[in-house]
């Protein structure tokens, strides 16, 4: 009678060697339990893999947007692995500050994260009015015409800018930016003021007010936005609510 494999009997199945997925597993854990930014030589350390391995890894997860690198070869969890996690945790505190900004503005609140040329919606509170957007969790949104999207724009670096520019600004509404000379005078305007408008760019009577969240590593990746439909509140009067929005952007800085 042969004798067992060790598959059969459970020895090579309960200590599997590690594939790529589950190195990347390991990665992404280490960045999260740091919360900050690690060195290649530590990443690689902490994870109990080589270098190379850590490198190679990173690469595969940058391409994805998972992992984010900064100067000196540092790394830290990038946009995707943020909308991933604000999608997953419906109730964490991200959701008790934009309770708060939606019963003290009345209208629909929405948080957002940057993933590559566009934004996600990772959370959506309707407003108290008997008006329902359109949006929903999950889906993207363009940067040139939103309220989320330009506020990240302006915040980008100027080479990412361009890229977008290059790529084209397509006409949504009659009130799209779609010169590249106007949309760059908006964004000036909006690292400015510290808030961004979109004044039915994206769709007719949609007029939204939106910020970005301050980090602390590199350009911002977190945005909170007001919605509301123009015929309910003209711009003077959501342009009210712009203490309201910054002060929730400061609170979700800490979420």
């Amino acid at each position: 009678m042969p004798e067992p494999s060790a598959t059969e009997s459970g020895t090579a199945a309960s200590s599997p060697a590690p594939g790529s997925t589950a190195k990347a597993l390991v990665v992404l854990q280490a960045l999260a339990e740091d919360g900050g930014a690690v060195q290649l030589a530590e990443l690689a350390r902490r994870c109990g893999i080589s270098k190379p391995t850590a490198h190679r890894v990173l690469a595969g997860l940058r391409a994805l947007a998972w992992v984010r690198a900064h100067e000196g070869g540092r790394y830290s969890l990038g946009p995707q692995a943020h909308a991933f996690a604000a999608m997953a945790s419906p109730g964490t505190s991200v959701e008790h500050s934009l309770t708060r900004l939606r019963n003290a503005v009345g209208h629909t609140v929405h948080a957002g994260v940057l993933v590559e040329d566009h934004v996600v919606y990772t959370h959506k509170l309707d407003g108290h009015d008997q008006f329902v957007m359109r949006s929903r969790v999950g889906a993207t949104a363009p940067l040139h015409c939103t309220g989320m999207g330009k506020a990240l724009l302006a915040h980008l670096p100027d080479a990412q800018v361009t890229a977008v520019l290059a790529a084209g600004l397509p006409r949504r509404t009659p009130g799209t930016l779609t010169e590249p000379a106007a949309l760059r005078a908006e964004l000036r305007l909006i690292r400015e003021r510290g808030y961004a408008v979109d004044d039915e760019e994206n769709e007719e009577h949609i007029r939204c007010l939106a910020a970005v969240v301050p980090e602390t590593l590199g350009h911002p990746l977190r945005a909170v936005s007001i919605s509301t439909v123009t015929f309910l509140t003209d711009r003077e009067r959501l342009l009210g609510h712009v203490p309201a929005l910054l002060h929730c952007a400061r609170s979700l800085a800490t979420s």
